[in-house]
């Protein structure tokens, strides 16, 4: 059986990895600094941000 070893994911695959990767380091470091902001007035808009990335990175991660 032949191997081609010069194999490789196509550019859009790649994009779309290292596009869910930071999304996903994003939403993570947002969310540990959410549980140190519950309280204050400007919270609802970091949760909703959150909410916001965490539906994006869903979309991408079923496309």
């Amino acid at each position: 059986m032949e191997s081609n070893k010069n194999w490789h994911y196509d550019t859009i695959t790649r994009l779309l990895h290292w596009v869910i990767a930071f999304l996903l380091i994003g939403l993570i470091s947002l969310g540990w600094y959410m549980m140190s902001i519950e309280d204050q007035p400007n919270s609802r808009w970091y949760f909703n941000l959150h909410k916001s990335f965490g539906l994006i990175a869903a979309i991408f991660n079923f496309f």
